[in-house]
């Protein structure tokens, strides 16, 4: 910023109030820090100027980039419809960053359903590779570092808690190998695929313990049990900084991220109800 932070919120208010008579950003962009970060998309809005750093700011950054030429993607919500129009449109610029050639193993039960439902379509060539094993869950951390040891590409193994479980032994042959493999995490303490079932609404039927399995376990000890990298983003900004810094890095790398079960139902119930809308407002 390009005033004192520090301070009352009156002296504060003053301060900006001077920046801005003066025709300038209050923020500054270090061009150079930037530049040393290499991004392959930056992030602003331009709906208002005291609350982040202006367009023309970035636009001016970007300009005197040499390492990178970074897409630039603006946001301008105006309604609460607009703000959910602006997460869809982060999230397909962040999909078409990703690398291309990665290799991207993706667990049975939920993961591979999240990923089916949620990953958008694009032309990149991504490896995506699947293993359904005795119990359909098992031997998916194995298959992954399978797949990194025959492989020069980054892999990424995306999974649930329970085939983790099934499986975390198989971590230790990271270290042994010396492979390179970033897990992505996605533990909801038991197996929320049975949550799609109508059974989960049976009063009569303890579902909770006998369908979602509760472990109750931290499995962010894997990590220091296989002698790899622990990560707990709590947030889409963080995950997405653990992942630029972890993808195709060397060693194991845990990313573990905490939700919900029952969120989830709700997540793809409300996908499919918008598919559905989209299909019939197309047919008249």
């Amino acid at each position: 910023a390009k005033f004192d932070p520090d301070g009352t919120s009156y002296e504060i208010d003053q301060r900006v109030k001077a920046v801005l008579q003066e025709a300038v950003s209050v923020y500054r962009v270090h061009a150079d820090v930037l530049d040393e970060l290499e991004p392959d998309l930056l992030v602003t809005q331009s709906q208002c100027e005291v609350c982040a750093v202006s367009l023309a700011d970035v636009e001016s950054a970007a300009c005197q980039l040499v390492r990178s030429q970074p897409e630039i993607l603006s946001l301008t919500p105006n309604a609460l419809k607009d703000i959910w129009r602006d997460i869809g449109s982060v999230a397909a610029a962040l999909d078409g960053t990703l690398r291309a050639g990665a290799n991207l193993v993706v667990a049975n039960s939920m993961p591979l359903r999240d990923l089916d439902a949620f990953m958008p379509v694009g032309d990149r060539p991504l490896r995506i590779l699947a293993n359904r094993g005795a119990s359909g869950i098992d031997g998916q951390v194995s298959t992954a570092l399978g797949v990194a040891a025959g492989s020069s590409a980054p892999t990424v193994l995306f999974t649930g808690d329970l085939a983790l479980l099934h499986d975390v032994g198989g971590l230790t042959a990271a270290g042994r190998l010396g492979l390179d493999l970033t897990v992505v995490l996605v533990d909801n303490d038991g197996g929320g695929i049975f949550r799609f079932l109508p059974i989960a609404d049976e009063s009569h039927i303890d579902h909770h313990r006998l369908f979602h399995t509760p472990h109750g376990l931290d499995l962010g000890h894997a990590a220091a049990l296989a002698g790899g990298n622990l990560h707990r983003p709590t947030d889409r900004v963080s995950l997405d900084q653990v992942l630029s810094a972890t993808v195709g890095s060397r060693g194991l790398h845990l990313v573990h991220i905490v939700v919900d079960a029952s969120t989830n139902v709700g997540l793809h119930r409300a996908a499919a109800t918008a598919v559905d809308q989209a299909l019939a407002d197309h047919r008249t």
